[in-house]
């Protein structure tokens, strides 16, 4: 699964970009297990413990993939799936002059561009509430599939497992 965050973690003391407009997106490469007889619960909860472990919360990646030789043969990473987890979106931009808009984005690529991931999942916490989205590719999943999916997540998530 190909992760991605917004890149502006406190990961270097000193380093005060609260100044600076926009992310500096990170996306790194990782590999879930998840055991057959394990909850939803627990399979969150060993999935932050590993990710926890993830160096600089995967900042470095991109770096050693674009500035280190080659990799070595088959070792070549593209994962098939994608998450965002953009956090705590109402903590983070409500001001008495900011806050998140009302209106609707409408689309965020054109229909003709082609897809970089089979299924492409972003979620935050908003007013409390977990919102999960989901986008995929309609020549690798139908469309049942995904609603049947999606419901099977509903209810599964609350703030309080995602956070921390």
């Amino acid at each position: 699964m190909q992760l991605e965050g917004h890149g502006r973690e406190d990961i270097l003391s000193g380093l005060d970009v609260s100044r600076t407009i926009g992310w500096f997106t990170s996306m790194y490469p990782v590999v879930l297990e998840a055991k057959p007889d394990q909850t939803i619960a627990d399979a969150i909860k060993g999935t932050k413990e590993m990710l926890r472990r993830v160096p600089n919360k995967g900042i470095g990646y991109g770096i050693l993939k674009y500035m280190t030789a080659a990799e070595p043969s088959g070792q070549h990473v593209h994962p098939e799936i994608s998450l965002n987890y953009l956090g705590q979106i109402d903590q983070e931009v409500t001001t008495e002059l900011f806050g998140p808009s009302t209106y609707d984005m409408g689309r965020q690529a054109s229909p003709d561009s082609e897809a970089v991931y089979k299924l492409n999942l972003s979620g935050l916490v908003q007013q409390n509430r977990f919102i999960l989205s989901c986008s995929y590719c309609a020549s690798e999943y139908e469309e049942q599939t995904i609603q049947q999916f999606m419901a099977l997540l509903k209810g599964k998530f609350n703030p309080s497992s995602l956070i921390a």
